[in-house]
């Protein structure tokens, strides 16, 4: 009863989808848009279309409605053009998770051991390779940075024969979820995702087109996802009601339950929340800079010019007079006057003080303070740059526990289920479902004192604190099984190329034939 209460609406309009019913689709097109509307933050679309435009260095208009609330009557003077676009490095240098290519490695779930069949390996490498992994989760990561949330859509392309991901933005997805798991995207109830039209994918366009998941059931009787493209106007394009997903076959997993080809993540998952409130406060620290920015130019040009006070000139002789422009001249009459008043700028006061508050903003958000300090500042060690960088740094490590869960859990299933469903269409080796992925994320390229690492590694080796294989695996960021087996290789490698028998390390490195004798 109570799970009727609170999913009744959800369940209707699951029953009403299932009717099949033309004159009804567009209601439930409408009925899943209001749904989910429930479960947004106030203005959420309009914050995340703001973020988007701010991050690719649409700020003029910000930046003009900064202006006028702080000169309003002058503010069509400032160029609105000077904007120091700082909000997609903020975001670029906090989503580092990707910076370098992740290690993925397939694992036998029986044995625990890599898997070394080579059809297998160059299946999965292929996998790798079409889906532009590295790009697209590297853009995957930005997106939840950015907005606060991101959805990764797996699909096949039958004009290339490759599997495809897709990075769609939050504000573009419509969730009606399971109020029980509301952050889970596989147990919700129905999935819009707005597609693009002849207008783009703007708020204020007319029929909007939709790539339209719901559960449905099978002619089984088993729930099953279902999928069409319909328009907002209930008009399908692909897929028909009667038979759904006819366009591009459902995608099943081993046991043969249809898959929803998406994982939803959020950056912070919070208690009944399914879309995460946007980080609006960067769009209001990148007006207050673009302001800065834009007041320090206007002063070094009125600094520069001055201000001019005429005297005794008729008004409509001033207006065609003067010329108080650079190289310009203006001829006075006797009596007249002109007098420049040149105000104080203090100039570099007032870029300190944006040095400063960029400096702020960076400590506000975990960033290292190095990567916006002068030019002028001192040059770091790179043991002092580590510790400079431990915020950003254990930020990323979190980052990593989320992106290590999704890519071996939830991204792995939906991969591999999408991967077998086609491949046997295109002459492909079908994964081993019964394989596992294990995933290590790339290092980092933060400058160490190298150097410095190896003399604290060399003393750990003398005290026994640390072995031989353990330090390798330090300096390596290797596991420690390979910095094993890498020694021992390395051990006979040597002994066969640097010593052969009868001949000392001395001779063999200098190339002197010896005599024999050790």
């Amino acid at each position: 009863m109570y799970f009727d209460l609170i999913n009744g609406p959800a369940q209707q309009l699951m029953r009403d989808i299932s009717q099949r019913a033309i004159t009804t689709r567009a209601d439930w097109v409408k009925q899943i848009l209001e749904l989910s509307s429930e479960w947004r933050p106030y203005g959420y679309r309009h914050a995340c279309e703001m973020l988007n435009d701010y991050y690719l260095g649409e700020q003029q208009e910000g930046l003009t409605a900064q202006l006028q609330k702080q000169f309003p009557k002058t503010f069509r003077r400032f160029p609105t053009n000077m904007v120091l676009p700082v909000l997609r490095r903020w975001i670029d240098q906090q989503a580092t998770v990707y910076l370098t290519p992740a290690a993925r490695t397939l694992m036998d779930e029986q044995s625990g051991e890599a898997v070394e069949d080579p059809a297998q390996i160059a299946a999965f490498e292929k996998l790798q390779r079409d889906a532009a992994y590295w790009e697209v989760w590297q853009r995957l990561d930005r997106t939840v940075h950015l907005f606060g949330a991101g959805l990764m859509l797996y699909s096949w392309n039958t004009f290339r024969n490759r599997i495809e991901c897709n990075v769609v933005q939050p504000h573009l997805v419509h969730i009606v979820p399971d109020v029980d798991r509301p952050d889970d995207i596989s147990a919700a109830y129905a999935v819009l995702i707005e597609l693009a039209t002849d207008k783009g994918v703007r708020y204020n366009q007319e029929n909007r087109r939709f790539l339209a998941y719901w559960r449905g059931v099978d002619e089984n009787g088993r729930e099953d996802w279902q999928a069409v493209v319909v328009r907002e106007d209930g008009s399908l394009e692909l897929g028909a009601l009667p038979d759904a997903m006819d366009f591009t076959a459902p995608i099943k997993d081993a046991d043969g339950n249809t898959v929803l080809p998406m994982i939803w993540v959020q950056r912070e998952k919070g208690h009944g929340v399914v879309y995460p409130r946007p980080p609006v406060d960067l769009l209001q620290s990148q007006d207050a800079i673009n302001s800065a920015w834009c007041d320090i130019n206007m002063r070094a040009q009125t600094s520069g010019y001055g201000s001019y006070v005429a005297t005794a000139l008729d008004t409509e002789r001033a207006r065609g007079a003067l010329n108080i422009t650079p190289g310009g001249v203006s001829v006075l009459e006797e009596g007249e006057s002109l007098q420049s008043i040149t105000a104080d700028s203090r100039l570099s006061e007032h870029v300190e003080l944006l040095q400063d508050y960029l400096l702020q903003q960076a400590q506000r958000l975990g960033l290292p303070p190095s990567s916006w300090a002068p030019k002028n500042r001192p040059q770091l060690s790179g043991v002092a740059l580590k510790v400079e960088n431990l915020e950003s740094e254990l930020a990323r490590a979190q980052s990593i526990n989320r992106f290590e869960r999704i890519e071996e859990d939830d991204a792995w299933e939906i991969a591999l289920a999408t991967w077998n469903t086609y491949a046997p269409m295109t002459g492909d080796t079908p994964l081993d479902p019964t394989m596992r992925l294990v995933w290590r994320p790339g290092p980092t390229t933060i400058p160490s004192d190298e150097e410095a690492q190896r003399r604290v590694l060399d003393h750990d080796v003398s005290k026994n604190w640390l072995t031989a294989a353990q330090a390798m695996a330090r300096a390596l960021s290797i596991s420690e099984q390979e910095a094993e087996d890498r020694l021992a290789a390395n051990i006979d490698t040597n002994r066969q190329q640097i010593r052969p028998a009868g001949q000392g390390l001395a001779e063999a490195a200098l190339g002197i034939v010896g005599n024999g004798e050790a």
